[in-house]
């Protein structure tokens, strides 16, 4: 590995880590414990009830929450579910939505480098920017807007 190729990753790890700080600020200063919106009928009564009660049948994760057929969102909610120990616990899914965006974020400049080396600072600069301002801020503050980072990834 060259020096050059160094610096790329420490930079990248920069940006990674300015992403993920800054959607954990807002979810610091602005999340809520309490579910919100769709999180009530889509993930309480629909998929962890059936599931804490073991009625959930494997259609379920596929049935429509209204004209979406939100499968990873699901499965994802219930991992959590399962790795909080039975807790439901909304800003844990920000936290992990965080993560989901600074990964595609990182994915994306990989890419964007390999195919426009020359341009690396600008690629940078522009993706810590547009994952690190909050202007899509409802998404960054409801546990259940996880369909939106798989559909980037």
């Amino acid at each position: 590995m060259s020096i050059k190729s160094n610096h790329f990753y420490i930079k990248l790890l920069a940006v990674a880590l300015i992403i993920f700080g800054a959607r954990l600020w807002l979810i610091h200063n602005f999340g809520s414990s309490v579910p919100f919106w769709d999180q009530w009928d889509s993930e309480a009564a629909f998929l962890f009830l059936p599931w804490l009660n073991d009625s959930l049948a494997f259609s379920d994760l596929f049935s429509a929450h209204n004209e979406h057929r939100i499968f990873f969102t699901r499965i994802h909610a219930l991992l959590l579910l399962i790795l909080n120990e039975g807790q439901w616990n909304p800003l844990l899914e920000m936290v992990v939505n965080a993560l989901l965006a600074t990964l595609t974020a990182i994915i994306l400049i990989v890419i964007l480098n390999h195919l426009l080396k020359p341009a690396q600072n600008s690629i940078l600069i522009s993706i810590a920017l547009l994952w690190t301002l909050p202007y899509g801020w409802e998404n960054t503050l409801a546990g259940f807007q996880s369909a939106f980072y798989f559909m980037m990834l």
